[in-house]
């Protein structure tokens, strides 16, 4: 598992979550289909500053990162394939990084 790059998915994916950048509100959160294709992005606030965002590759989780502000992020799985190419196309190109 590469911690460095499970984390810049992390941030492609939040930038299609919540391309403004704000997270969502307390226990709140936001889904986000591609329509097409297999990936499915969640991003959940259960508690004041406590973040996670999970991505599925049909029912396949592939990507789980929890994180509180001001911390480093947690990857609690990662498991690599083509999804990853699939979030890079969809990612806004300022959040892809280097690759």
């Amino acid at each position: 598992m590469s911690q460095d790059r499970a984390i810049q998915l992390r941030d492609m994916a939040l930038a299609i979550v919540r391309p403004d950048g704000v997270p969502p509100p307390v226990g709140q959160g936001e889904v986000k289909g591609f329509p097409g294709d297999h990936l499915t992005i969640s991003l959940r606030a259960p508690a004041e500053n406590v973040h996670t965002l999970t991505i599925w590759n049909g029912l396949e989780q592939v990507l789980c990162v929890g994180w509180s502000d001001g911390d480093n992020p947690r990857v609690i799985c990662y498991e690599t394939g083509e999804w990853e190419r699939e979030l890079e196309a969809s990612a806004p190109i300022g959040s892809r990084g280097a690759c």
